[in-house]
């Protein structure tokens, strides 16, 4: 059912910039916005003469740790230069906090300007992933001008707030927000499904993605890859290189597998990732035991292993092919020959690196002096006062995660030994995987395997890709799972429901055996074939069709009056017909609804001759959309059909 909440997002009553109390959430896109939109207005009261819009970015920048946007045109008005900023910051933001917030927000003036002297209105539309973080970002960002506008700076505990609310609106993990991004740049069609899976195109062309989850993940693969004893196993079968491991009930039987294996050890939990609970080279009693009470805390399956001694590489195979190869470091310090242990950790802390892990994982500080750290600097005969000499790595982590403050670099492929290269393809076969992460200990990746030794020690059904080593990966995969840019033909009509009906009868069947969708308030159609009960509305229709997984084209048959309530099912729309708009409607909301969808039309928009006074001056001069005027309703149809079958066409 389609809903359209509002949400509070007032600044202060005596602010010069004064936000509607009220703005309304479109679940759908609108306004050139690929992802639905808080829409509302604000009222600017009479701005200083001289307004120095660059200063406030300047302000807002130094605050929030941010870049400022592009300098605005010549001569844009005060009251919009300053909505116009409220709208950047506001995405900007929410995009800080890992929000999947992408594209342009919109800001215009109702009307002409006023006089210096008065106040002036601004119409805006904010893109958005939930409506209760936008409104929230809107309104510090409203405070924070509004206190620029006085002289005075944003205040940091706000800002921490805001940034604390924010949190609990995140997309489902890193690997998802990277995606999204990637999508944005691929100009991927992206529509949320359910928890955290979001589909990736449209009708035939689309795919679902659960972070690096993807449609042709195993489950089988997927159980197996989650627990550890039974990976090795698998692995075992294959002849390739598991480790050699036991489950322990308690300590004391940790303790007898670990004098049964010979120290050192690893002790990890069974069925956990990204190395919660896992702690290697433990040399001794004490630190065993304490490693298996840590390890229980994440898991009742704990396991003693053997330890192996190499370096850590995480190798991420897709459908049968290495992409890429990193080796991870466990976080530590490098010594200076000057500053102490202590003093290192203090500046790492303080590190860009370390301080957008931490932000970026919701997380406390990555690397401290806490009592792992303390003991493995005992191992090492330190403590927090020494001075390691220069160049000398001082490990304060036992385990290489990135989520551990860990370090990560690139493998070039040229550096990895065919063999290990084959090693991970078959790994990933084993367990039939699609997409995995295969964390390798090995003593040189430059050399094969079957001469070194090595050990995979974990495989991982659900990888985290890894953005700061190769951000490119996100979007390489997306073209491989989503076909043709996940894009299919859509034709949005707007007018009555029969609409929908009358251009699928003026269609010829479409090429190479293509089957059309349509949608309307009277139902769902794909193939001629209803295929979905009466929804509320002709919007949720549409959404239904486009995630039928049998479409090649779409046909939506929209009304004029509910679009400024649900925006649009799409982001974008091949041909736009326009028929004339119910008498009852106003001119108002005509030309309100205009301003909605006109800038989702990418191809041709198709309208009777007598609507050509609705349009926006100067809309359709450039090379898209083109406008195609006929005489009247039955010929627009006509018209439209045609445009259709040649979209399809090409």
């Amino acid at each position: 059912m389609t809903t359209t909440p509002t949400v509070q997002a007032a600044a202060p009553a005596a602010a010069l910039l004064r936000l509607d109390p009220q703005w309304q959430a479109l679940p759908g896109r609108a306004y050139g916005s690929r992802q639905p939109v808080l829409r509302g207005g604000l009222v600017v009261a009479p701005l200083p003469r001289g307004l120095d819009v660059a200063a406030l970015d300047a302000g807002l920048a130094a605050a929030t740790a941010l870049p400022g946007p592009l300098p605005l045109p010549p001569h844009t008005p005060a009251a919009l230069a300053l909505a116009q900023r409220l709208l950047f910051w506001s995405c900007a933001l929410q995009r800080q906090a890992l929000l999947p917030v992408h594209g342009n927000a919109s800001a215009w003036l109702p009307g002409p300007p006023a006089e210096a002297s008065a106040p002036q209105r601004v119409e805006a539309a904010l893109p958005c992933a939930t409506p209760r973080a936008a409104a929230a970002t809107l309104a510090w960002v409203a405070g924070a001008l509004q206190a620029a506008l006085a002289g005075a700076a944003p205040r940091p505990e706000s800002l921490e707030r805001l940034r604390e609310q924010l949190q609990a609106d995140r997309a489902g993990g890193i690997n998802t927000h990277r995606f999204l991004a990637a999508a944005a740049q691929l100009d991927l069609p992206v529509t949320p499904v359910a928890g955290n899976v979001h589909r990736f195109g449209d009708g035939r062309h689309a795919c679902w993605l659960d972070s690096s989850f993807t449609e042709r993940t195993p489950a089988i693969g997927t159980r197996l890859a989650q627990d550890k004893v039974q990976t090795a196993q698998v692995l075992r079968q294959r002849g390739l290189p598991a480790p050699v491991h036991a489950l322990a009930a308690d300590a004391d039987a940790a303790l007898r597998v670990a004098r049964r294996l010979g120290w050192p050890v690893v002790v990890k939990p069974a069925d956990t990732d990204q190395g919660r609970g896992v702690a290697a080279g433990l040399c001794d009693e004490e630190s065993l035991r304490a490693a298996f009470a840590a390890a229980r805390a994440h898991s009742a399956r704990v396991l003693v292993e053997k330890h192996f001694d190499g370096s850590d590489h995480r190798m991420t195979v897709f459908q049968g092919e290495l992409l890429k190869t990193t080796v991870r470091r466990p976080g530590g310090v490098e010594g200076d020959g000057v500053q102490n242990v202590a003093q290192l950790v203090a500046l790492a802390q303080r590190g860009a690196e370390l301080q957008r892990r931490s932000r970026e994982r919701g997380r406390g500080e990555l690397l401290a002096l806490d009592e792992e750290a303390l003991g493995l600097l005992a191992q090492a005969g330190l403590t927090p006062q020494s001075v390691p000499a220069p160049g000398r790595y001082v490990a304060l982590r036992r385990r290489a995660n990135v989520s551990a403050g860990g370090s990560i670099a690139l493998v070039p492929p040229e550096a990895v030994h065919p063999d290990n290269r084959r090693l991970a393809v078959e790994v990933a076969a084993a367990l039939q995987l699609d997409l995995a992460g295969i964390d390798l200990l090995i003593p040189d990746i430059s050399t094969s395997w079957l001469e070194s030794g090595a050990v995979v020690c974990d495989v991982n059904s659900q990888p985290q890709i890894g953005s700061s080593t190769s951000p490119h990966v996100y979007a390489e995969l997306l073209r491989r799972l989503v076909p043709r840019g996940g894009r299919i033909p859509v034709l949005l009509a707007l007018g009555a429901p029969a609409l929908a009906g009358a251009l699928a009868a003026a269609l010829p069947p479409l090429p190479r055996a293509g089957v059309l969708g349509c949608a309307s308030a009277l139902g769902v159609h794909v193939g001629g074939v209803p295929v979905a009960g009466r929804l509320d509305s002709a919007f949720d229709a549409g959404q239904a069709v486009l995630a039928h997984r049998g479409v090649d084209a779409a046909v939506l048959a929209l009304p004029w009056g509910p679009l400024q309530r649900t925006g649009l099912p799409m982001d974008r729309c091949d041909v736009l017909l326009l028929t004339p708009p119910p008498p009852a409607l106003p001119e108002g909301a005509v030309r309100e609804a205009l301003r909605l969808v006109l800038p989702h039309a990418r191809g041709v928009v198709v309208l009777p001759q007598a609507m050509r006074g609705l349009l926006p001056a100067g809309f359709g001069t450039g090379s898209a959309p083109r406008l195609l005027f006929e005489s009247d309703t039955a010929a627009c149809i006509a018209r439209a059909a045609r445009c259709l079958e040649e979209t399809c066409h090409d």
